[in-house]
């Protein structure tokens, strides 16, 4: 029972470091924030707009100094 005990606290811990601020990179270069040069963000999906046209899904980075926010197709890599 321990092992499972021990395994739940590492999948919370994972689950927490996901959610605060990171530095992330895309094709392999790190990401800077395209109004003021910051290298942390925190990562967040969007969801399908089945209202729209067109549907945008993907993934959102905003940047921790100014809130400013990035759009990807695909979920970029935390560092």
């Amino acid at each position: 029972m321990s092992q499972f005990f021990d395994a739940l606290k590492a999948g919370a811990k994972a689950a927490v470091a996901d959610l605060t601020p990171g530095e992330y990179s895309v094709a392999g270069r790190p990401v800077r924030c395209g109004h003021c040069g910051g290298a942390q963000f925190v990562l967040r999906s969007v969801p399908a707009n089945e209202v729209a046209a067109f549907a945008l899904r993907g993934f959102a980075l905003r940047c921790e100094t100014c809130t400013y926010v990035m759009l990807f197709g695909d979920s970029p890599a935390r560092k």
